[in-house]
């Protein structure tokens, strides 16, 4: 990564090659590349060989690699860890800090015969953290035939914008931000009684052995909505009238078009031809409604207390969510701090609609965090991050909320996410 110096952990006999693209090393000017040969097992690499750009190798010496820092645009290395690999060509480059992509290739053309698990790293560039899209994949090698000759390990951007054509004759487009949510695993649900639901009648809750802690493993990176989506983004894919209850037509200040989208049923959003089908015939992306489980990822974070900010609602929970305003309106959208993973307003201001059947208990929920979806589809869907009206318990990140999949509420919207079609 930028301003570090770059080491790997090695197995003994092990060589690794690293290339270094558009940057300068300590070990000289217009070196091309280093190569490793590994140590005793498990320690750090230090003895190496440069070669420069003529190609003339040196002989072996010891060197601490140091990537200078680069303007974006330019290019620094990645790494990615391997195990199981005796030797491997790996070659890496990362062009730009933004809207694009980075791409690791490992030749597997001189594996021995075997399994082996490729590993892909998190990356840190300055500030910014880069992920894979797939944190592992597996190559086989049977009568010295690869399953396949090379794996390439995409590094999607960290950030994408989208710009939506408006469906309205002013502003021309209209932007829609996303942040990339990492692979991972975590454990869903809680034990703790202060994330059980009390509803009553057709909104009973959850009781709190619905709340059983079990893991679960995203397998691939996705985008998710930096923002619940806006009045201005529903306007921009279907035009029309504002449904908000929260709008100018209602006596709302001008701003109303960055405030959440409200009163807008599941259905609305995913009936055919609504607001996705509208919005995915763009060429824009594949966009969907978050699982319930990615929900809870992405509100965690990282972190496994009762609040991302920890387990208590005070002193911070003002500084995230909008919370406790039953006398409304709803907020524009961004004004609290974002939790960890860059995500505002996703705790408060509005309840957020998930994709998934509204369950009594987590027994049978997919391991896999995909949506959790009946052959008969329930008449009840799951929503997520509490509302503007309500108390500090229905932020917490584990808490659940469903509701009929017509109810058009002044207290529920959604975000969208996008799939990664490598």
């Amino acid at each position: 990564s930028l301003n570090n110096v770059a080491s790997i952990t090695a197995q003994a006999g092990s060589t690794y090659a690293w290339t270094i693209s558009n940057g300068t090393i300590t070990a000289g000017a217009g070196t091309t590349s280093i190569t490793f040969t590994a140590g005793a097992s498990g320690t750090i690499q230090l003895t190496c060989i440069v070669t420069n750009a003529a190609g003339t190798a040196s002989a072996p010496g010891t060197a601490d690699l140091t990537i200078v820092p680069i303007v974006p645009g330019g290019n620094t290395q990645l790494t990615v860890t391997i195990t199981g690999v005796t030797t491997a060509n790996v070659s890496t480059s990362f062009t730009g800090h933004s809207n694009l992509t980075a791409t690791t290739v490992i030749d597997c053309a001189s594996l021995a015969n075997g399994s082996y698990t490729i590993t892909a790293n998190d990356v840190t560039s300055g500030v910014i953290k880069h992920y894979p899209w797939l944190r592992t994949q597996t190559v086989t090698v049977t009568g010295g035939v690869p399953s396949v000759n090379a794996v390439t390990v995409l590094y999607p951007a960290p950030t994408m914008t989208k710009r939506i054509p408006n469906a309205l004759a002013s502003p021309a487009e209209v932007l829609m931000d996303f942040v990339l949510v990492p692979p991972g695993s975590f454990n869903m649900g809680s034990a703790n009684a202060s994330d059980q639901y009390a509803g009553a009648g057709v909104n009973a809750g959850f009781p709190l052995s619905s709340q059983l802690v079990h893991p679960v493993t995203i397998s691939h990176a996705f985008y998710v909505a930096k923002y619940p989506t806006t009045q201005a983004q529903w306007l921009a894919v279907r035009g029309g009238v504002n449904p908000s209850e929260f709008s100018t037509a209602k006596g709302y200040s001008s701003d109303n078009l960055e405030r959440p989208v409200e009163r807008i049923t599941w259905n609305g959003i995913r009936g055919s031809g609504e607001y996705l089908d509208q919005l995915n015939l763009k060429g824009l992306g594949t966009f969907r409604l978050p699982s319930e489980a990615e929900y809870e990822y992405v509100v965690r974070a990282g972190t496994s207390t009762g609040y991302f900010f920890g387990d208590t609602a005070a002193p911070l929970l003002d500084t995230y969510a909008w919370w406790n305003q039953p006398a409304g309106p709803t907020s524009p959208v961004g004004l609290r701090t974002a939790n960890p993973w860059g995500l505002y307003d996703i705790i408060g201001n509005v309840w957020e609609w998930c994709e998934d059947d509204s369950h009594p208990d987590y027994t049978g929920a997919p391991a896999t965090g995909l949506a959790w979806v009946d052959a008969s589809r329930n008449v009840r869907r799951i929503l997520r991050g509490g509302g503007w009206t309500n108390d500090d318990l229905s932020p917490r990140s584990a808490f659940r909320f469903h509701l009929p999949a017509g109810t058009s509420d002044p207290t529920t919207g959604f975000r969208v996410v996008m799939d990664i079609v490598p």
